[in-house]
């Protein structure tokens, strides 16, 4: 099962049946219910994703090559266990350059 689908499936198990629906305690009725957007239809099914042990330099060529503004990472069996944004790529890129300026002076 892809990421993608699990957590529909984690959104979906909070839905309780009713006059509207339910999640995480608010309830939505119908008329408001036409405001929500079906994620469905904007959700990348196949998304570029690193693993939890994967090389910096490895993750930043990803970044680099695909153009990615955010990488979901994953744990070995499949789990999202976060999200690298551009912004934690540039701050890591630029200690890791720091530093090898430090060491060569």
């Amino acid at each position: 099962m892809r990421w993608s689908r699990r957590i529909l499936i984690l959104i979906l198990n909070l839905i309780v049946p009713g006059d509207g629906i339910s999640v995480k305690g608010e309830t939505f009725q119908q008329e408001e219910m036409a405001k929500f957007l079906n994620i469905e239809d904007v959700l990348n099914s196949h998304p570029i994703t690193c693993h939890l042990n994967m090389p910096f330099q490895r993750v930043y060529s990803i970044f680099v090559k695909h153009g990615l503004r955010h990488l979901v990472v994953l744990s070995s069996d499949g789990e999202v266990q976060g999200i690298i944004t551009r912004s934690n790529i540039y701050h890591q890129a630029s200690i890791m350059i720091l530093t090898f300026l430090a060491l060569k002076a």
